[in-house]
């Protein structure tokens, strides 16, 4: 008797459940959120206000009967526009129905919720989320990357960076001490200049690392570009020297791009580049090479200085090191050998010296580049450098002016008291002569045309003199 009061207990309780099932479930949403993809590139026209998205709602109706179902789009942003749909559903029937909602300039990329989206047939209704996906309108066109492997050998990696892909590599290692270079190209993909709100301004791209000891001292790590108008891009370079004592290891470089339209839609951009720095076993580099003074005078016995300095960066210890300095014009040739230094930052990694040259007789006035040739193993060159020796005139005396100038005569003279003179106006300090002799310069007073305009006077006294004679002596004859 119990358990038949039990069953009739349960069968009632078990409808109940089936009923409130049926009738919580007849009218649903297949998605889980509705996602309207916004291109800011339909914006083609001067004056255009909106672009219209459209977006597909799934709907299933469970129940028995045929369903005469309105979607609605409710909470929109101002600005914002979307009218109802209505569409009957057969019993036991999904149907998709098209939503199409009026969309601003407004929102940067990226995906945020706008609003919700309404299905409602009499007592029965289902409700989601309705998402805005922007897309980027300001992007990383191109990462080109100039770097030197771990043999000093030139790489060039090149990335595609306008889709989602978000993180490169560099294919080979790069050698700690050399120079990295990265081109950077940004694209404004609004299609058309017209358009009133295209031309992104206050671009700027910002460089960061997990390890500022990447890029030593002196490097900026923010960088301007110009206003970019549509449909166009624009290129910069970052350059700078990976500093010699930087760890080995893997780095991670991040640049971010950043502008703002003019409708005042701000546009952001990460892009990461991971490299890892080699540093090489046999890695003996010249650190410092300068000649001091670097003008020497022409002058005989004239010296100057050459300082300089050997620096292993390398994983090995160096003891057959070698230098040599040579210029065969100024008689150089020096050879340093058996130079022993540690593996690089543990104690001992340097040598340096200073070495005093003296200029050859004759020498001419140019400029002499000095060769300077690092080696390991005694005779495998590893580095090389030169520097510059300005070789200028010898500077005159009084004696070669002299020389130069034959046609004065230099005497000098006693000096000597001078008669009382009336007063003049003073005398300026180039007029001054001070001291106990004074110098004179005297010209020549005779010149050619002097001795020729003598001689054509005497001709002519003697030519009257000679007529004279001729008629005296006609007349005494008479």
């Amino acid at each position: 008797m119990e358990g038949i009061k039990i069953k009739a207990l349960i069968i009632p309780i078990f409808v109940l459940l089936l009923l409130s099932v049926s009738v919580a479930a007849s009218l649903t949403i297949q998605e889980d959120e509705i996602v309207l993809d916004a291109d800011y590139s339909g914006f083609d026209t001067k004056d255009q206000d909106f672009i219209t998205v459209d977006a597909s709602v799934n709907i299933n109706n469970d129940d028995a009967a045929e369903a005469v179902v309105t979607v609605s789009v409710e909470g929109l942003p101002a600005g914002y526009e979307a009218e109802d749909v209505e569409l009957n559903i057969a019993a036991g029937a999904t149907e998709k129905a098209t939503i199409s909602v009026n969309i601003p300039h407004d929102k940067a990329p990226g995906e945020v919720k706008i609003g919700t989206v309404r299905v409602s047939a009499g007592a029965e209704e289902d409700t989601v989320d309705l998402l805005q996906n922007t897309k980027e309108m300001f992007v990383f066109n191109k990462i080109e990357v100039d770097y030197r492997d771990e043999d000093d050998k030139k790489q060039n990696d090149e990335f595609d960076t306008d889709g989602e892909e978000n993180d490169f590599s560099l294919n080979d290692h790069v050698r700690v001490g050399s120079t990295i270079t990265f081109d950077i190209t940004v694209e404004n993909l609004f299609p058309d200049k017209d358009y009133r709100d295209s031309e992104i301004e206050e671009i700027e791209i910002s460089l960061d690392s997990d390890d500022d000891d990447i890029f030593g001292d002196d490097l900026d790590d923010t960088y301007a570009f110009s206003d970019l108008e549509a449909d166009s891009k624009d290129k910069l370079t970052i350059e700078w020297e990976i500093p010699e004592d930087v760890e080995a290891g893997e780095y991670t470089l991040e640049f971010t791009l950043e502008g703002e339209d003019k409708a005042g839609v701000k546009y952001k951009v990460v892009k990461s580049v991971d490299l890892e720095l080699e540093r090489q076993d046999d890695d003996v580099r010249i650190t410092r090479a300068t000649v001091s003074p670097n003008l020497v005078e022409a002058c005989e016995g004239r010296q100057y200085t050459l300082d300089l300095q050997l620096y292993n960066y390398g994983n090995d210890n160096q003891d057959q090191a070698a230098v040599r300095i040579s210029n065969s014009e100024l008689a150089i040739l020096e050879n340093v050998m058996e130079i022993e230094m540690d593996e690089f930052d543990d104690g001992d990694d340097t040598w340096s010296d200073a070495f005093t040259f003296t200029l050859p007789k004759g020498v001419k006035v140019k400029n002499y580049p000095i060769s300077i040739q690092a080696f390991i193993n005694r005779d495998d060159t590893i580095d090389t450098e030169t520097v510059n020796l300005e070789v200028v005139k010898c500077p005159t005396t009084a004696a070669d002016d002299e020389e130069d100038n034959p046609n004065v005569i230099v005497s000098t003279l006693p000096a000597t008291t001078q008669p009382q003179q009336p007063e003049k106006p003073a005398a300026t300090a180039d007029d001054s002569v001070t001291g106990g002799s004074v110098v004179t310069s005297v010209e020549d007073p005779y010149t050619i045309e002097d001795f020729f305009i003598a001689a054509v006077v005497i001709a002519a006294v003697l030519i009257v003199t000679l007529i004279a004679l001729f008629f005296m002596i006609l007349l005494k004859k008479r």
